[in-house]
């Protein structure tokens, strides 16, 4: 679950994440900082971001992480026919406190309108999730595919 919001260059975004394979649960993130539009066109874009962000992850033994980070972060959309969007998000997230720990994402879908008003879109995709240091025994790749109703506002 997220919500991101571009506003004349600049960006703020916060989202969270439950796992039930993970005694811990969820993990929260909020993130704000600059954005610069590559490419800006009608049917093709391509958007860098540079920003702040800090991260909340839970251990199993019930204490938490609260990390503060950078959030590096490249963002491409490409119309295709027949009403299809495809949608690439790709970031780095290294910590303040040791460069050495960090998080990179990376999430492909396709995308498609539900309304003729294009607000309601269905979104189906594949996420990878890569940690070089894991919390516990986790596995430092997490791979999911998902299905998601998008709301455009």
């Amino acid at each position: 679950m997220g919500v991101t919001h571009c506003l004349s260059g600049s960006f703020w975004q916060s989202g969270g994440r439950c796992r039930r394979q993970s005694p811990g649960g969820h993990r929260l993130a909020g993130a704000g900082g600059y954005g610069y539009y590559f490419i800006r066109d009608k049917d093709h874009e391509l958007r860098g971001r540079l920003g702040f962000l800090c991260r909340q992850e839970p251990y199993r033994d019930g204490e938490s992480n609260l990390t503060p980070g950078l959030d590096v972060a490249l963002h491409h959309l490409l119309c295709l026919p027949e009403r299809l969007r495809l949608l690439n998000d790709v970031s780095f997230i290294p910590g303040f406190d040791e460069l050495a720990n960090y998080l990179v994402n990376h999430e492909s879908a396709l995308e498609t309108p539900l309304t003729e008003s294009k607000a309601w879109r269905l979104r189906l995709g594949i996420r990878n999730e890569y940690n070089n240091r894991p919390a516990d025994d986790n596995q430092r790749l997490d791979t999911s595919y998902f299905t998601r109703i998008v709301w455009a506002f």
